[in-house]
Order: structure tokens, then sequence, then C-alpha cells
């Protein structure tokens, strides 16, 4: 069985991963008899105790293992396109699998930390999360110049609604930050598979 998943590409990590995080949440959302956090942000999910939170916190740390998973897989193609002459390695490359692996990291302490009882911590990592997928968004094209017409739409997509959403939220309190972090985790997950196939396809 373990072997069988450390056979599996990044890609198909990534197929599990959303539903993972998915189903924690929803089962969470389905057992808490609080629906306050309908009018706040997901991570109302995570607080409290009881079995609802610990659907939601156990999604969050399943699903922050797998980004790590994936962040390594990452590692492994860029150091075998290195080995065959398709990539000349430079240290920098580090960053493209690193931000992957704090992203995954970053999700983990979302769910350690709870914001009822951790709010500084829990919202560090919340953020740190977002800001370490945009920063490998903007970085990616430039520390590895060979990604798509394709990919580079996706990237600004992503960075374009990231800035309306929360200037919206922020300035106007216009979507609420539930509608924020769900249509964020929609477009990072896009993103997350171009960028991997991008990388795949070039490895072929």
């Amino acid at each position: 069985m373990m072997k069988r998943f450390r056979n599996l590409t990044g890609i198909q990590l990534s197929y599990i991963f959303a539903p993972v995080v998915l189903f924690g949440a929803v089962i969470s959302a389905l057992l808490t008899h609080d629906r306050s956090w309908m009018g706040w942000h997901f991570s109302r999910l995570g607080e409290g105790g009881g079995v609802p939170p610990m659907f939601f916190n156990g999604g969050l740390i399943f699903g922050g293992l797998l980004m790590i998973a994936i962040g390594l897989k990452i590692k492994s193609i860029l150091d075998q396109m290195s080995a065959k002459k398709k990539l000349h390695f430079d240290d920098r490359y580090s960053f493209l699998y690193l931000l992957v692996i704090l992203t995954g990291l970053c999700m983990i302490i979302v769910a350690f930390f709870p914001f009822d009882r951790f709010p500084v911590l829990h919202n560090t990592a919340g953020y740190g999360t977002l800001f370490s997928v945009l920063f490998l968004a903007y970085s990616s094209p430039k520390l590895l110049p060979i990604f798509s017409e394709k990919y580079h739409k996706y990237s600004k997509i992503l960075f374009v609604s990231a800035a309306i959403l929360y200037s919206g939220y922020f300035i106007v309190h216009f979507p609420s930050l539930l509608i924020v972090e769900f249509i964020l985790f929609v477009l990072i997950y896009i993103w997350l598979l171009v960028f991997q196939r991008e990388l795949y396809e070039k490895f072929k």
C-alpha cells in the first residue's frame, strides 16, 4: 500500500488533496451545531473541540502532508531534469519545491492551532499558505523559464482574483471571508495542477 502511494505522481497526489480537504470541511459543517462559521470563515469549523473540529482539522493535516509530498515530488522532477541536462541546476530552484512544502506546513499549523485559542499564530499560518502560493506563482517563471503562456495566464488570474477579493473584503466587507477562501481554494487548486503539468511536460 505504502509503495503504491510512493509511486503516485505529484498530479495524482493533487487529485487526492482537494477531496480530502473538502471532505473534512463538509463533514465538519454537517455535524457542527454552531452555524456562525458561515458568516466568518472555514477555520471556525476547527474551533471548540469535539468531533466536528476533528474532521476539519484532520482534513487540513492530511492535506498538508499531501502538499509536502507534492513538494518532494516536484524536487524529484527538478533533480531528474538536471540529471538529464534538461535543466542547469541552480540553488534558486529549491524555492520551487520549498514553497510548496511551506504551504503544507502552514496548513498543518492552522489545524493544530485553532483561531479561538491561537489567533496570531493561526492567522500567520493561514496567510502564509496564501502568500507562499502567490510568491511561487510569481517567481516560478523567473526562476525556471520553461512555462507556457497558459501557465502565465493562470498565474495572472490567481493574482488579480486574490487582489480583488481581499480588497473587497477589507475595504467594503464584501464578499465574506468564507466566500473569499472558497474561491481562492478553487483557483489555487487549478493553478497547482497547471503548474505540475507544465513541469511533467518539460520532463518528458
